[in-house]
């Protein structure tokens, strides 16, 4: 994350310039990016591979994560679990093998994501994405600073899976079509009752019930007159027949006999007698 400054000299002389020579030299330092320039570099530039869907919900790396970035510097991550900062809680830049500066790492990886910061002791802040692959391997990362400045990095760390996704439920099957009623109701043959009211003067009345669910066709037939009529009488419902006449004596009998008027049951839906002196 820090870029170099001038390479130090290895003169006698020149490790023996004074404190206030080093302490400009720091402050030089300091100014430039833990990140640095290399922003037009082909690995700069290229995309970093997607990551695949994790079938991982928490990631852990215990230890530490040396990250190489492409402008050629190397910082020391310590991890604990799926947070940074842990062993001895800092985080070390190196140029080859010339240790930089020291910084505090905080954040760490949320599902396959890694994101965390460090504040180097040159008043830099870094701030270090990338993605966690199926297999735990970093996928190229990206680094930028609190100076505007950019550069990927990359890590041969893998993490290990401590909390493993939850399978997505089950759906469940498709509901099949209703069962078909294959029940066969039975046939009404008794629904059908035929009474007289008392008879008037010159008149008598005949009621035809129907107890069932079906429309009645209905005929009627009365001896000795061999009187007919033909009606209908609804569901749950009766039809009064009237009939006009002189009051003679006579007993009369008659008989109701109705079907289904939709035709779907063959048998008489019920057939009912009666007599009546008129």
């Amino acid at each position: 994350m820090i870029k170099l400054s001038s390479t130090t000299s290895t003169n006698v002389g020149q490790k023996a310039r004074s404190a206030g020579n080093v302490s400009a030299a720091y402050l030089g330092a300091a100014a430039l990016s833990v990140v640095g320039g290399l922003a037009s570099s082909p690995l700069t530039q290229a995309a970093p591979p997607m990551p695949l869907s994790p079938p991982c919900s928490e990631w852990h790396l215990n230890g530490n994560m040396p990250i190489s970035q492409t402008n050629g510097q190397r910082i020391d991550v310590p991890w604990q679990g799926s947070q940074v900062g842990g062993g001895s809680g800092l985080a070390t830049s190196f140029q080859g093998n010339e240790k930089q500066f020291v910084g505090t790492p905080q954040g760490g990886a949320s599902g396959s994501n890694i994101d965390f910061t460090i504040g180097w002791t040159n008043n830099v802040t870094g701030h270090y994405t990338a993605s966690i692959n199926n297999d735990g391997a970093v996928v190229l990362g990206v680094s930028t600073d609190s100076q505007n400045h950019r550069t990927d990095w990359h890590t041969d760390a893998k993490f290990t899976c401590a909390v493993t996704a939850a399978a997505p439920p089950v759906a469940p099957p498709p509901a099949g079509p209703p069962p078909v009623d294959t029940h066969v109701a039975p046939p009404v043959t008794n629904a059908i009752t035929l009474t007289f009211s008392p008879p008037g003067f010159g008149n008598v009345t005949a009621t035809v019930a129907n107890s069932s669910d079906l429309t009645g066709k209905c005929h009627y037939h009365a001896d000795p007159s061999n009187t007919n009529r033909d009606f209908t009488v609804n569901p749950h419902n009766s039809t009064d027949l009237t009939f006009t006449g002189l009051n003679t004596g006579t007993t009369y009998h008659a008989t109701v006999t109705c079907s289904d008027a939709s035709g779907k049951q063959q048998q008489p839906i019920g057939t009912s007698s009666a007599s009546v002196k008129f």
